[in-house]
């Protein structure tokens, strides 16, 4: 059997996404993208190696480490092979594309929510989403005050920080936090509030 290269589970992957998880995912379809590939390997390939590498990928990351990975991103972009040998050696090259792809799904659901009714009634998944946002805008929001005021804080911070600072926290950005900041309390206050 031939071996999947990237590029064919990069597609593997999207095309199972444009299935909704109540829906059942229809293999013979999916096949039909592949030259080669039959309905069965393309089921293995995702539940057996695919789907096991966005688990593991999803659920072994610390908060410091997706920091960083966003950070890097943002200053990188979508230079995997770069990032994974200078700041995650212990991981491929796919895996950190893959753990971008989980990001973005992420970032559209956290941006839905800001951008959604405030008032609306989240689920435990959009809470979370929700409390991690708070926490890295006021993480920034502490950096750039030290990093503004060239307090000694500066010097704990690290050589990406400061790149991250210095190269993508622009004006408008932080007129962005902002404005996610106030809605985001105004979020958290309401959930606090239909609980009562």
């Amino acid at each position: 059997m031939k071996i999947w290269s990237l590029c064919e589970k990069q597609q593997l992957v999207e095309l199972v996404k444009q299935y909704d998880s109540t829906s059942r995912i229809n293999w013979q379809h999916i096949s039909k993208y592949f030259e080669n590939r039959t309905p069965q390997q393309c089921k293995l390939q995702y539940r057996n190696v695919l789907n096991t590498q966005l688990n593991k990928v999803n659920f072994e990351w610390s908060e410091e480490e997706h920091i960083k990975f966003e950070l890097l991103f943002c200053i990188y972009g979508n230079k995997w092979t770069f990032i994974q040998q200078n700041y995650f050696p212990y991981l491929k090259p796919e895996q950190l594309q893959l753990k971008y792809q989980l990001l973005k799904v992420h970032t559209q659901q956290y941006f839905q929510i800001i951008n959604g009714d405030l008032n609306k009634q989240l689920t435990a998944q959009e809470i979370k989403l929700v409390k991690i946002g708070l926490r890295r805008i006021t993480a920034v929001q502490e950096k750039l005050q030290i990093f503004k005021e060239n307090k000694p804080g500066l010097v704990l911070m690290d050589l990406l920080e400061l790149k991250f600072l210095k190269e993508v926290v622009t004006e408008n950005i932080v007129q962005q936090m902002d404005e996610q900041l106030i809605k985001l309390n105004t979020i958290v206050k309401n959930q606090e509030q239909s609980k009562k």
